[in-house]
């Protein structure tokens, strides 16, 4: 599942409730590239007594795409924390030469668009 935090559309207390209100009884929030949910997924889970695994989906780099799943990880992993920055730092990077591209073809974009596109 993903939140806010990734490309979801439910904020982490929003998705316990979805899916308590589903009867599901495991959660897992494996968002892209980030584990910024996952304290907040471990509180709620505390809270509503229910069994939670901390996971991450992690973008691979390669000939087509493909993504890896991670369960069960350690949120203080240095090696971890470490290529999760490294592959935001790449994505920012990334979409400034998107925008700057977009810029030289004539496309307008607002300095706040720019702000938020960039800071994704």
């Amino acid at each position: 599942m993903h939140t806010v935090f990734s490309d979801g559309t439910d904020t982490v207390h929003e998705l316990f409730l979805r899916s308590l209100e589903a009867g599901i009884k495991l959660i897992s929030i494996t968002d892209h590239d980030n584990i910024d949910a996952q304290a907040t997924a471990m509180n709620c889970a505390q809270d509503k007594d229910l069994p939670y695994i901390p996971a991450v989906e992690i973008s691979c780099e390669g000939p087509g795409t493909l993504d890896l799943l991670g369960y069960g990880i350690n949120l203080v992993n240095s090696d971890l924390l470490n290529m999760l920055s490294l592959i935001t730092h790449r994505r920012r990077e990334r979409n400034i030469r998107l925008i700057e591209r977009m810029k030289e073809l004539g496309i307008r974009i607002s300095d706040e668009e720019t702000d938020t596109l960039a800071s994704e």
